[in-house]
């Protein structure tokens, strides 16, 4: 693959955030963050305060000097999980007191804060009150779930977590070249020697592609993987707004697990494989056997961000069950226990449709 970045060798400048606790003019209390209002929030007087931002800047890869802010020690804290390894990171003045993803008391402080602080943010616009009833609806769609878990289950109490994240803009343009096959059916001779061939067909292509690319997705964290986000997508990553750590005042937020050069890398192998498909589909081929892609920029860009996650959990059985909510959509993904008996009738239904499609093709019925 032509043309990669190794962010390691770019020249870094750091620079400390500055940043003050967040406390009420009025009464002294802590602020929060809050959803609805989309501005800080005194629970104890009622005071608000606006954030004022500006949408969050693309980095522009051929910057040969962009600046990193690391999550310096005299703006947030970090704690680690002891059971499951999860890094949260929240604003100093706060305590963890329990691990937002597994629920465990067993958390400790974590001296390594060490790590790219984000450039942008996309702020919650779902609030704690509402994970109930998103969480009661989707649980009523939920057809193998047992009856017991749908009327009496209710989810526990909710962390709202900034799940980190890259997205990457690019501007490609490729050449290629390559034999590529596909599978031809045919009818040859006459008579009794009439017969059905297949055989597969490679013929030679070149050409020139070019594909614009907005906003692709890399999850960067240690507890959700690429199928949660695809999952709970989508996340309006365009509207992501200018990082300002006053968002995450009452919120945790994860360290990323994966840097820059291992998302960009992810990223790079989506662009070949996607422009392996369209050139298939180009030339109406299903087969490659040879192909060279070469694969140029005109412009490439990435953001590192933080989306929001409303993280919950019920208990039925003995058994822990993980629900997650895309704090701006409120689209609610999770595992549920599973009903025998629902399983079972479904089964059957299935048997008896197709018994009765058969019999009806038959002429029988």
């Amino acid at each position: 693959m032509a043309d990669d970045i190794q962010f390691t060798d770019v020249e870094v400048k750091q620079r400390n955030c500055e940043t003050d606790i967040h406390k009420c003019p009025s009464c002294g209390a802590e602020f929060e963050f809050s959803p609805k209002l989309g501005k800080l929030w005194c629970e104890h007087c009622g005071t608000t305060q606006d954030i004022v931002g500006g949408p969050a800047r693309e980095i522009d890869f051929r910057e040969t000097v962009y600046v990193v802010n690391d999550w310096e020690k005299d703006e947030c804290a970090s704690y680690r999980c002891n059971a499951c390894g999860a890094v949260s990171v929240m604003n100093k003045y706060e305590t963890a007191t329990e691990c937002p993803f597994c629920g465990v008391t067993n958390i400790v402080d974590n001296n390594d804060i060490s790590g790219v602080r984000p450039n942008a943010i996309l702020p919650f616009t779902v609030d704690k009150e509402s994970v109930p009833g998103l969480f009661r609806k989707w649980l009523r769609k939920q057809i193998f779930a047992p009856y017991k878990v749908k009327k009496q289950v209710n989810v526990g109490r909710s962390h709202g977590v900034y799940v980190p994240a890259w997205t990457f803009d690019a501007v490609t343009t490729a050449s290629y070249s390559g034999v590529l096959g596909k599978v031809v059916t045919r009818v040859v001779g006459s008579g009794k020697n009439r017969r059905t061939v297949t055989k597969t067909e490679y013929f030679s292509v070149q050409g020139v592609m070019s594909v614009n690319y907005d906003d692709y997705l890399v999850e960067a964290s240690q507890q959700l993987t690429t199928a949660d986000m695809k999952k709970l997508a989508p996340y309006p990553t365009n509207s992501a707004m200018d990082y300002d750590n006053r968002y995450l005042a009452g919120f945790t937020a994860e360290r990323y697990d994966k840097d820059i050069d291992q998302a960009n890398e992810e990223f790079t192998k989506f662009i070949y494989d996607d422009y392996t498909k369209r050139i298939l589909a180009k030339h109406n081929a299903t087969i490659v056997k040879t192909l060279n892609i070469n694969l140029s920029y005109t412009k490439r860009s990435f953001k590192h961000l933080l989306l929001p996650l409303w993280l919950c959990a019920f208990v039925y059985r003995q058994k822990k069950y993980r629900v997650m909510v895309n704090g701006i959509t409120g689209k609610v993904r999770g595992k549920t226990p599973l009903s025998p008996v629902r399983i079972g009738l479904a089964g059957l239904l299935v048997i008896g449709v197709g018994v009765l499609i058969y019999l009806w093709q038959a002429g029988i019925i």
